[in-house]
């Protein structure tokens, strides 16, 4: 016995050997079971009866992996029974190959074969008995194809557990899978599907996923999906979950229910109360702005929900309250706290985190009128005089503070819309918000309010304001946020919110500003946030070096982050018309005003004569000049109008002048001033408020007709430096033939070194022998013959 299990374990390892890969496939032993078992790795193109005939010893393969390009475009045609041979088969997987038709018996005789992956064909349908052969499937996926329904061939899988038919043109559930009594997980995903009905779903379903479809109603049955635990109803198009009916109601049984990405604005009270199980509940992402208590009650008593939130549109309202204090022991934990956000009231765009809010006291309740705990005085009622008793006025809407109480206030919004303010009697004296928007504004109505020594916001906008009254705001010491938008403002001076030493933020978007003056932007300093934007505004704007001084203050780095609306910045250009301010600035990516830059170019031999000569005209007749033109020129130094001349040479130069000015002679200079020569050429356009055509820059009669009665123009230039000397302009020949000879022995050195070191270093040898050499000559020659 002994003798016969040598003998077989020495024929083993042979026959391992003699397993042999299909042509152009690639094999791969199994990493437990080494060659006794192997996987095979090959293309559609490869595979064909013949080529897997080839294989020695195929009962040892259990996996095949077929899988094509991208740009595989030719359809695959394969034969019936193409993998018969491979009876012992347990995994097949096609992928990324176009397959017109599966034939009837392709899967003949895989009696073994418990796993099928035909993902990503294009099939559009599968024919009634494609799977008869596959008894004893137990996970198939069809993914990526283009299918519309559920095929009839699942009619014979009595054994599948697992179905993928996501990434398909499904566009509803048929019966097709009520009988398959075996099948727990089901995918859906990427579908078309906009009605599920639970009775067409097998009974012993545990997790079902219907992501990214259009799911508008869920019908629901006691009887139906008892055995659910999961489900994905993510990125569907849901609005509402009922607590009772058939409609939208869900399963009773689930654990885990994924409801993110919908359009859910509505919970029933009670809705997930009958969910005993339930352990993790996803809203993310969803439309609720509120959200009750009572709508998540659930009758679970072991362990607390989890339940993620953030995404929602929450408002910071009373109603939300309980998410941060709950009353209830049972209510859901929320899992991302941290990432919940809330909207005030009045303003969507102020966005609160959950934690910030409850910390500001931001959670606002509607009241008309109310005696917060603990206040003594609320008996008395007396308008106006007691903090802690609020009557909403007549024609406004009020909140105040959940949790507030006598020692702490909190937040008392006052919004009243289009109301007289010199009629309104009576606004609560805790008010720490006041919204008085399109109030038909009177100087009397906003004195007749008295002093609001808690008031933090006061919103003005669209209510015909021309002006400020420079003491009608000194009674908001606490003010922080002023908004005077879209009114008729033409300009706002620091004097005018004197009193406001905690101001911040100021919105003045959509008035009819003019030009800023400096006591202005010494209160936009003062600022955090500022809003200038609408196109009713008279702001003017240059380029480079004529920019407004309003222009030089915007662009400093620190006070664009001060205008969040500075593309809405409108401003009227000479040249462009009504642009946005910020495409004046240099750096701005479709500026209008890209940074200039001198083009000089050296004159040649010939115009060196021509400059002299010029030269010399020019100091003739200005030695003629008059003791009142030196007064002249002396008064216009001290006044910083006039500079140093700058030389003008035929070739192009940047010259700062004005096409409506008339030019003058010059006064007399201690520094040569040179003419600018007739026959000019390219010119740089002037940084002027006009900024001249470019093309009538370099014509000359543009220049005559600026000048009718000079001979020439000169330019001036606008600083007083001492001139640099006249430039050698033959000088580069001798520069040229000193760099040339300097280069020349740069490369001699540069030879003589690397010789030195190739033969002292690298061929070593070579030299000593040379110098050995020479050694045995000189010994040969006796010394009495040396010369």
């Amino acid at each position: 016995m002994r003798l016969w299990l040598i003998v077989l374990g020495s024929l083993v390892p042979l026959i391992q050997t003699q397993f042999t890969c299909p042509g152009q496939c690639q094999c791969y032993p199994d990493p437990i079971e080494k060659n006794r078992i192997m996987h095979l790795t090959c293309k559609w193109t490869q595979i064909n009866s013949t080529n897997l005939e080839s294989i020695r010893h195929f009962d040892a393969v259990r996996t095949l992996t077929i899988k094509c390009s991208q740009k595989f475009g030719q359809l695959a045609d394969p034969s019936p029974g193409l993998f018969s041979r491979l009876r012992y088969l347990d995994r097949l997987e096609i992928d990324r190959c176009r397959i017109d038709k599966l034939p009837p018996d392709l899967f003949y005789g895989m009696n073994y074969l418990y796993s099928l992956i035909v993902k990503n064909a294009d099939l559009a349908e599968i024919p009634a008995n494609a799977f008869q052969h596959l008894t004893n499937l137990m996970s198939l996926d069809l993914s990526g194809n283009k299918l519309r329904i559920e095929p009839q061939a699942l009619f014979s899988l009595n054994n599948l557990l697992q179905l993928d038919l996501s990434n398909n043109s499904i566009s509803y559930l048929s019966n097709v899978l009520m009988n398959l009594g075996k099948l727990k997980v089901i995918s859906f995903s990427n579908n078309l599907i906009e009605n599920v009905d639970f009775r067409r779903l097998p009974q012993n379903l545990t997790d079902l996923t219907l992501r990214n479809n259009k799911v508008k109603t869920l019908h629901s049955f006691s009887e139906s999906a008892m055995n659910l635990k999961r489900l994905d109803l993510s990125m569907n198009e849901l609005d509402y979950i009922a607590a009772s009916g058939s409609v939208n109601q869900l399963p009773a049984y689930l654990s885990v229910l994924d409801l993110s990405d919908n359009k859910i604005s509505r919970i029933q009270e009670g809705a997930f109360k009958h969910m005993a199980s339930l352990s993790l509940l996803d809203l993310r992402n969803n439309s609720l702005t509120e959200i009750s208590e009572e709508s998540l009650e659930i009758n679970r008593t072991k362990f607390r929900v989890q339940l993620y939130l953030s995404g929602n549109p929450l408002t910071c309202i009373c109603e939300n309250y309980w998410i941060l204090h709950p009353k209830s022991k049972s209510s859901p934990i929320i899992a991302d706290m941290a990432n919940v956000t809330c909207d005030h009231v009045l303003d969507e765009s102020r966005k609160l985190s959950l934690l910030d809010a409850d910390l500001m006291s931001g959670f606002l309740c509607r009241y008309d009128s109310n005696c917060l705990e603990g206040c003594d005085c609320c008996s008395q009622k007396p308008e106006g005089k007691c903090n802690c008793y609020r009557v909403c006025p007549a024609g406004c809407r009020c909140w105040g503070s959940a949790g507030a109480h006598a020692q702490k206030l909190g937040q008392n919004v006052v919004s009243c819309h289009n109301v007289r303010m010199d009629r309104m009697r009576y606004v609560p004296d805790g008010v720490t918000e006041l919204h008085l928007v399109g109030s038909m504004w009177r100087d009397k109505g906003l004195a007749k309010l008295g002093d609001k020594p808690y008031l933090t916001l006061l919103n003005l906008s669209d209510s015909s304001i021309t002006y400020l009254n420079r003491t009608l705001l000194d009674q908001f010491p606490k003010l922080t946020m002023l908004d005077l938008s879209s009114n008729r403002l033409k300009t706002i001076y620091k004097s005018d919110v004197k009193g406001l030493k905690n101001l911040r933020v100021l919105y003045l978007k959509n008035n009819e500003l003019e030009e800023f003056a400096d006591n202005t932007l010494e209160l936009f300093d003062e600022l955090q946030k500022i809003t200038l934007g609408g196109n009713r505004t008279s702001f003017l704007c240059h380029c480079n070096d004529n920019q407004t001084v309003f222009q030089r203050w915007l662009f400093k780095d620190d006070n664009k982050q001060k205008i969040p609306d500075l593309n809405l910045v409108m401003c009227t250009n000479p040249i462009h018309g009504l642009i946005s301010i910020d495409r004046t600035d240099p750096s701005h990516p479709k500026t209008i005003c890209p940074g200039e830059e001198a083009i000089t170019e050296e004159p040649t031999t010939s115009e060196k004569k021509n400059i002299k000569d010029d030269d010399d005209d020019y100091f003739e007749e200005d030695a003629k000049l008059t003791e009142m033109d030196k007064d002249e020129q002396e008064l216009e130094e001290t006044k910083g109008k006039k500079g140093k001349s700058t030389a003008a040479t035929s070739t192009s130069t940047t010259t700062d002048f004005s096409p409506y000015d008339i030019p003058t002679k010059p006064a007399k200079s201690n520094y040569p001033l040179t003419k600018v020569s007739m026959t000019l050429k390219p010119v740089e356009s002037p940084a002027t408020t006009t900024e001249p055509d470019e093309e009538k820059l370099s014509d000359e009669d543009f220049f005559m007709n600026l000048a009718p009665n000079s001979k020439a123009i000169r330019t001036i230039s606008k600083e007083h430096t001492t001139p640099a000397p006249r430039k050698d302009f033959d000088s580069h020949i001798l520069f040229s033939v000193l760099i040339v000879f300097l280069l020349f022995v740069v490369v001699a050195l540069i030879c003589a070194i690397a010789s030195t070191v190739y033969y002292r270093l690298i061929r070593p040898g070579r030299y000593n022998s040379q110098k050995v050499r020479a050694r045995s000559q000189d010994e040969e020659i006796p010394l009495n013959n040396r010369q």
